[in-house]
């Protein structure tokens, strides 16, 4: 692949960023298309919603639904600490908290992106990335733009870097009932804030990051909130809130405003049913010709969840999940990198379609569904080294996974104040930790 010289990469968040800064340092020749008009993807607040709401009651919503909204609302700070969460090399500012907000995050991107402000296209959405020569796995493709004219531009690299995010497109369950539900139904793409929902029932589907903190925030100020999931049990210990219940999954909603749960159990007079139950993977822009297809929201065919087998110069940062995410890019973007200079080399097509089967035969094994293929949680560990090793990037420090599994064992079982605690590394393998000026660290 040492071909490659021009590359677009399309999306100007954490990833496009990264991706953008790591490739115009080994002097290719890059322009990174972003469809707003500011850098940060999801980073950046906005405080107008997309509508989604508005379909989520038609019959139709699964199959029309649309890419909408912005997931980000106004109490938000990050679910890993900073000493994480930032890209290696590239700390956040020390004087801030560990536990950083939205704004803080994207401000530190808007930093980033200083550095490569000269090949950021902001206000230019990518319509389109067709091959130039389907039949050839090594190809280039045409880039198709929508200006700020209005009109459209088409440019030819020699490979293409996807970094569009997926928190675009609402997953949103089929539920027996909800088009007839009285109530308000919305995605969690299009919370805000809490103060819409005082006083009122609310139901938050989901129990994901983004499904508990939702709850929590209304919960202080709704009359009733409840958080239903499907791996409820009445036995087992969950995380205690005020004026927040635990429900089992919800099974049918009734044109009254009862909500019914999966044990029988139900709840009347609810007001609002938030679906807190993530996203689907979308390239929109993907001419058929590319030949990527997702199924049970999957990209299919990937090596290392990162190259088409059969087309590995059109490249999908970002797609994995459970992980600490900006030092996942960094990895993946020197990766890149090293094929595109010709530094390191693929696999033949063989191995490569071997690693993936294998991965997936150990998932199975394990239990994982398919649509988990993506999921990493302590997978993600190796999968950094095995990018760092191929790229001659010093790998994460030991302290890193340290801190990352000690905030996950806070954050469920006291996901309301866990993010009072402050991070201070010691050394390579040792970390200390203080809540409310106390020493709490964790034997390690």
């Amino acid at each position: 692949m040492n071909h490659v010289r021009r590359v677009a990469v399309i999306g100007g968040g954490a990833a496009g960023i990264c991706v953008g800064r790591t490739l115009v340092s080994g002097g290719l020749d890059v322009l990174v298309f972003e469809a707003s008009g500011c850098v940060g993807g999801v980073w950046n607040y906005r405080g107008e919603v997309g509508g989604f709401a508005e379909e989520i009651g038609s019959v139709d919503c699964r199959q029309n639904r649309k890419e909408c909204g912005w997931p980000m609302y106004e109490n938000l700070r990050v679910n890993l600490p900073k000493e994480v969460m930032a890209f290696p090399g590239r700390p956040m500012d020390k004087s801030l908290p560990s536990f950083v907000t939205h704004r803080d995050v994207a401000s530190y991107l808007e930093g980033l992106a200083e550095e490569i402000h000269n090949i950021l296209r902001l206000h230019t959405p990518v319509v389109k990335v067709a091959p130039v020569e389907p039949c050839n796995p090594f190809t280039g493709y045409h880039v198709t733009s929508k200006e700020k004219d209005g009109g459209e531009k088409t440019e030819t690299f020699d490979a293409v870097v996807v970094c569009n995010g997926h928190f675009s497109k609402p997953n949103i369950p089929r539920i027996e009932g909800m088009e007839l539900f009285r109530g308000q139904l919305i995605h969690s793409v299009d919370y805000r804030e809490p103060y819409p929902f005082k006083g009122m029932r609310v139901v938050v589907l989901g129990a994901g990051a983004s499904g508990i903190d939702i709850s929590i925030d209304i919960s202080h100020i709704a009359k009733a909130t409840f958080l239903s999931y499907k791996d409820f049990s009445p036995k087992q210990r969950h995380f205690e809130a005020d004026n927040l219940v635990h429900r089992p999954c919800i099974t049918k909603l009734d044109a009254d405003g009862t909500v019914w749960f999966s044990d029988g159990t139900y709840e009347k007079d609810i007001d609002v049913v938030i679906f807190s139950t993530g996203y689907e993977y979308s390239f929109p822009f993907l001419a058929e010709e590319c030949g990527i297809s997702i199924r049970d929201n999957v990209v299919d065919d990937l090596y290392q969840h990162l190259l088409p087998i059969t087309r590995p110069t059109l490249c999908f940062i970002g797609l994995v999940t459970k992980v600490a995410p900006f030092p996942i890019f960094h990895y993946q973007a020197h990766y890149l990198l090293s094929l595109f200079r010709g530094k390191t080399f693929l696999p033949t097509v063989d191995e490569m379609r071997r690693t993936l089967e294998e991965d997936r035969r150990i998932r199975k094994e394990e239990g994982l569904p398919f649509r988990f293929s993506h999921m990493m949680n302590a997978r993600q560990w190796e999968y950094n080294r095995f990018f760092a090793d191929r790229s001659n990037q010093d790998p994460l420090a030991p302290v890193m996974q340290k801190i990352y599994d000690d905030t996950s064992d806070m954050r469920r079982n006291d996901p309301e104040h866990y993010r009072s605690r402050e991070y201070f590394i010691v050394s390579d393998d040792e970390f200390r930790v203080l809540c409310n000026g106390e020493d709490v660290t964790p034997p390690q």
